[in-house]
């Protein structure tokens, strides 16, 4: 009890104290306004030049009022420490921590303010990693040179909140004439995507209309009997297009393509071209063969012209032995084949002649299609035939339906009519009775046993058939029996007077006569002392020269001799030699796979002067300059009986 009194009146004591501290601070702020407020007054004089006498009432209302808030203040802080004296160490505790959060809650809202509205960064949560990025920043030296080092802080911190909020703007107007550019960008896209769709139509409107128009002269120029091998190879193979209307003779593909010209094939082949165009992808591989025969045949049609073989061609004495090789296998064996080939091509083994079966392959890619081809016609032919059986079988339908109805007709007009139309009706069933006897008509004997038989024999047979009134049906087995072509007879039913001519003679004849037309020369003609000249003369050509025989015409020639002996034209068998010239400007823009042009660097003349008179006389030969420059006359001359031989270089 006594501790509890203690500890009263210390409590007491300490608030003696307490309101003895306020007293004497309540009179220490009496002495400062005292002493403070004249100078106050006269700072306001001085800004004010002028004081009315009437505001004494006014300013001893200021003064109570200040008074009264002072007051107010004081009690406010009195209580302040009365608690802070009466608060446990929990309470003292929360207080604290409260306040912190207080100052907290104010630097936040002070960094919040430093920024514009729109820009959610804080010094704990930006990009830059920046902790003190709402502090003012100033640039003291760029102060000091504009004049401005003694402006305010405030007036700083403004300064930058207007120059963040126009940047802020001025990004905002960025970023709307970005989108609006995008926009735009977008809006021409979809104008040009239009544009091309549009063009596309148009494009293909065009193409279809090239494309009708190829079609529409194709079958202009075959009406009017001038058709290209083009149109007639559209025709075979739109045969089974329900578009088409035209009924033509259906022939092998093969027959339609060129064979001696190779003007006619680079044609062709470029006809090929815009049809693939046409048809797509629809009869693609039908146009794929008839290409790569044109490009076969064509091939060999220069090499003939020519008259050099290449390298990575088959020799002629193994031709034949590489077409037993193709003949008689089907399109599948021959792909096996040719997957073989490749196979054994590209798994090369030492001692393998590799350019050997490279040719082998060149030639089995014709043959392939010419079999494929071949292969396809057969196949279409079936397709035919099997489209006429129905036809055929159609009409003998409707025939069997026209006997019957017309048997109907005849039984009810003979009930009907009298005798006469009775008999009328008798003779028309027996003609259609007779129609379908003729359409079944069988041969009482084969049509070999008849061709085997004797003249008189055969004689009585035909007038049994022309008894019975069969003979056209007849004639039609014969016909059908020899498959629409005569058969072969023997010599002694040739009438006195024809000459019988071999097939095989007459076609050399005919080649023969057709190059003596063109001016080629005939190797028949040749002596066989004339052969082993030339075989001598062609040994050890190689790829890098060509025949040459550019002969020059001279004036009519006379010889003291040409009484006596008739002047013989000598044999001869020249080559030119090309190959490359490496200089400076073809070492800088050629090289070995892109080699620059040939040129002529030298000749090799082989003359035969068969059967000489005079063969002690050496022949001679003389370089004669022309008007051209570019080019001379050499002169070959020998001893009697040969002319003298002008080639021009």
């Amino acid at each position: 009890m006594s501790d509890y009194k203690k500890s009263k009146t210390s409590r007491r004591s300490s608030r003696e104290k307490y309101d003895d501290r306020s007293i004497s601070s309540r009179k220490s702020n009496r002495r400062e306004e005292r002493v403070k407020s004249p100078k106050i007054e006269r700072k306001r004089s001085r800004d004010k030049s002028v004081i009315s006498t009437s505001s004494s009432d006014g300013s001893e209302f200021e003064k109570l009022l200040n008074k009264k808030r002072k007051e107010t203040i004081q009690k406010e802080k009195e209580e302040k420490l009365r608690m802070k004296e009466l608060e446990t160490p929990d309470e003292k505790r929360a207080r604290r921590i409260a306040k912190k959060l207080q100052k907290e809650e104010r630097r936040r809202a002070e960094a919040l303010k430093a920024f514009p509205e729109g820009i959610p960064y804080t010094d704990l949560n930006n990009p830059f990693n920046d902790t003190s990025l709402s502090e003012t920043f100033v640039w003291k030296k760029k102060w000091e040179t504009e004049g401005m080092s003694s402006v305010s802080k405030k007036k700083v911190e403004k300064i930058n909140r207007e120059t963040i909020a126009k940047n802020l703007a001025e990004m905002e107007q960025l970023k709307k004439n970005r989108e609006a550019r995008d926009a735009a960008k977008e809006d021409m896209e979809m104008i040009n995507r239009d544009q091309e769709r549009r063009l596309c139509d148009w494009n293909r409107t065009e193409d279809a209309f090239h494309m009708k128009q190829a079609r529409l002269r194709s079958s202009i120029r075959i009406k009017e009997g001038r058709a290209k091998p083009i149109d007639l190879l559209a025709r075979y193979i739109s045969y089974f297009d329900e578009t088409t209307e035209d009924d033509f003779q259906l022939d092998n593909p093969l027959s339609y393509i060129p064979k001696n010209s190779i003007d006619d094939l680079e044609d062709l082949i470029a006809d090929i071209n815009v049809y693939r165009m046409i048809d797509g992808k629809k009869n693609a591989e039908f146009w794929d063969d008839i290409e790569t025969i044109s490009k076969s045949i064509s091939k060999k049609l220069v090499e003939n012209r020519r008259r050099s073989s290449d390298s990575g061609t088959v020799h002629s004495s193994v031709q034949e032995e590489v077409l037993k090789i193709f003949k008689g296998k089907s399109y599948s064996d021959l792909q096996h084949l040719q997957n073989q080939i490749k196979a054994k091509i590209k798994n090369t083994s030492k001692g393998t002649d590799v350019s050997y079966w490279e040719a082998l392959l060149d030639q089995l890619g014709p043959y392939m299609a010419k079999q494929r081809l071949g292969e396809n016609y057969a196949h279409i032919q079936q397709l035919w035939l099997k489209k006429i059986r129905e036809e055929q079988m159609n009409e003998m339908d409707t025939l069997k339906e026209g006997i019957l109805e017309n048997n109907l007709s005849t039984s009810n007009q003979f009930s009907s009519k009298d005798s006469e139309t009775v008999w009328q009706s008798n003779t028309s069933m027996e003609e259609l009775r007779r129609e379908v006897e003729e359409t079944r008509f069988v041969l009482p004997f084969s049509l070999e046993d008849f061709q085997k038989l004797e003249d008189e024999v055969k004689e009585h047979h035909f007038l049994q058939i022309d008894a019975k009134g069969h003979m056209k049906q007849f004639a039609l087995k014969c016909y059908e029996y020899g498959r629409y072509s005569p058969t072969y007879g023997s010599e002694s039913h040739i009438m006195p007077g024809i000459e019988i001519l071999d097939g095989i003679e007459d076609a050399e004849k005919l080649q023969e006569a057709r190059k003596r037309k063109k001016g080629e020369r005939i190797e028949a003609d040749l002596s066989a002392s004339d052969k082993r000249m030339m075989d001598i003369a062609k040994q050890g050509m190689t790829e890098d020269e060509a025949v040459f025989a550019v002969e020059e015409a001279l004036e009519k020639q006379h010889f003291l001799w040409s009484d006596k002996y008739r002047p013989r034209k000598p044999r001869y068998f020249n080559r030119v030699h090309t190959g490359f010239d490496w200089n400076k400007y073809n070492q800088t823009h050629y090289d070995i796979d892109n080699p620059p042009p040939k040129i002529v660097q030298g000749y090799r003349f082989n003359i035969f002067y068969p059967d000489l008179l005079d063969q002690t006389q050496t022949p001679s030969f003389a370089l004669i300059k022309c008007e051209d420059s570019d080019f001379a006359i050499l002169r070959f001359k020998a001893g009697p009986h040969m002319k003298i031989l002008a080639l021009k270089l």
